[in-house]
């Protein structure tokens, strides 16, 4: 649920054929689309969005790999 986002993310883009699209809420995922994006993407964003670790906007936006920014791992 996306109501109430402060901040959006795009990573990839549709030029590309690929895509994803971030809402964040006070620094936490609330809800994320994503189009063709890799494996890892579409494993941390369900978990992101359940166990709701802090995200910096450009972190996100930037990083060749989540994996640098999943807190959530293991847990």
């Amino acid at each position: 649920d996306a109501d109430g986002y402060d901040q959006v993310v795009y990573r990839g883009g549709i030029d590309q054929k690929q895509m994803s699209v971030w809402w964040l809420k006070r620094e936490t995922l609330c809800a994320a689309l994503l189009m063709n994006r890799p494996e890892e993407e579409r494993v941390v964003a369900p978990r992101w969005i359940l166990r709701r670790p802090r995200l910096d906007r450009k972190a996100l936006q930037h990083a060749r790999s989540l994996k640098s920014l999943d807190t959530t791992f293991g847990r």
